[in-house]
């Protein structure tokens, strides 16, 4: 169902969702099965829409829309920093429910922190914020709008 690097992706998504931390995630077809530090077992699989049910215990207690899950768990391709935080913000103005409005607003937060505290010199200039952030002859320029 999904190579190694995506598993180790579905940890945090599982995590957030649930709200306990994921010891273990396993396959059978497709769904992946998992275990939470309290003992409980979980199921994600897709639903017939697209979305992917999240169930611990037996009880539903998450939906993760399809495109919410396609962009961080199963991208269509590999992104830049700057193409990605594009998807994300691109994904705030699709109709999301509140938990994964959240996840996205926090990780796109994460990322911008790091555009703009970081040694990373995007190769187009990004609005960041009220900042926009360029690079020039391997130097990283971060300019504040107003």
């Amino acid at each position: 169902m999904l190579g190694s690097s995506k598993t180790n992706a579905l940890y945090p998504l599982l995590q957030y969702y649930t709200g306990s931390e994921i010891l273990d995630v396993f396959f059978d077809d497709d769904r992946a099965f998992f275990k939470t530090k309290f003992g409980e077992n979980g199921e994600l699989f897709e639903s017939d829409s697209g979305d992917w049910r999240v169930l611990v215990a037996g009880e539903e207690i998450a939906l993760i829309e399809k495109i919410v899950f396609q962009t961080l768990i199963i991208p269509d391709r590999r992104s830049t920093v700057t193409e990605y935080v594009k998807k994300l913000d691109d994904l705030l103005s699709e109709s999301l429910r509140y938990r994964s409005r959240i996840l996205i607003s926090q990780t796109l937060k994460v990322l911008e922190g790091y555009i703009i505290n970081s040694d990373y010199i995007p190769e187009k200039s990004i609005k960041v914020g009220s900042f926009c952030v360029f690079g020039h002859k391997k130097i990283k320029f971060v300019y504040c709008l107003n």
